[in-house]
């Protein structure tokens, strides 16, 4: 359905949006059109907030290069950061005794695991999968002997495994099962499964950041293309799935965007005439 067709009934304040699959195009890059419409939306001055499973310092350059002013929600929800001040705003680790029975599951499957810490990440070797996040992330890990040996003191934001697409889909079902309310498993990419502490969503942090900046979750509108982003189509007015979605995203979703690799953010707010 064309975007003009289904314009928001009020004013839209406040546009949330996720990252990889959505707002970056396929070379995990801002396009001069996105960029040219972020910057629009903030001209007429509505928050702009990005929220991702990124960690932190990879969600600053974008933030720096869109000229934002917003925090930014990274590691799922799990932090909410002030990048004008410098402040963590929010943090909710995963329980050291449960991130010690994801490593000991990752040692016993010879899964790859990353570790997120301090906002850096850790692994035990440098594989293909390791190589592939930093790739498309552009920041480097780090390498440890033993993950299992962090303790208590170095809870991690965020776990995750990565691995061929059709694992990480049989995965996914058989975590939830095992960890219950102990973790929030989620799937961000076809390769990643992420785990977060169980309270953890970007919809919790986007609704309590709404509530900072004022605004009323109808005049929300949140843009995303996976699993972990049907948490904020929960909070906001007006959800859009990009078209490169799968079809139950798309199907929670009010409208559906054009593709992340064809401008879809972008195009839609200039068709519903939130940007000109």
């Amino acid at each position: 359905m064309a975007a003009s067709s289904i314009r928001p009934s009020r004013p839209i304040e406040l546009i949330a949006c996720d990252m990889d699959g959505t707002l970056l195009n396929e070379d995990f890059r801002l396009t001069s059109r996105t960029r040219e419409a972020v910057s629009k939306a903030v001209g007429a001055g509505i928050h702009f907030v990005l929220v991702s499973g990124r960690m932190r310092a990879t969600l600053e350059p974008f933030h720096r290069e869109l000229s934002l002013r917003t925090p930014i929600i990274c590691y799922n929800g799990a932090m909410v950061w002030d990048v004008l001040a410098s402040r963590l705003i929010e943090h909710t680790p995963v329980d050291a005794g449960t991130a010690r029975e994801v490593v000991e599951i990752a040692r016993e499957q010879e899964l790859h695991c990353q570790y997120f810490w301090d906002d850096r990440f850790f692994a035990v070797a440098r594989t293909p999968w390791m190589e592939l996040y930093e790739s498309r992330t552009h920041i480097t890990g780090e390498l440890v002997a033993d993950l299992r040996e962090f303790g208590p003191d170095r809870a991690p934001t965020k776990m995750q495994f990565i691995a061929e697409p059709p694992r990480i889909a049989e995965m996914i079902p058989a975590l939830r099962e095992r960890f219950g309310d102990r973790l929030y498993v989620t799937n961000t990419l076809p390769e990643y499964v992420e785990m977060m502490n169980p309270v953890v969503s970007k919809g919790n942090a986007l609704g309590r950041l709404a509530e900072r900046l004022g605004v009323p979750r109808g005049r929300m509108m949140v843009f995303g293309d996976a699993q972990n982003d049907e948490t904020m189509f929960e909070v906001a007015g007006y959800p859009v799935a990009v078209a490169n979605a799968p079809a139950h995203v798309q199907e929670r979703a009010l409208l559906v965007a054009p593709r992340n690799d064809e401008d879809g953010v972008a195009r839609c707010l200039e068709g519903l005439g939130i940007v000109a």
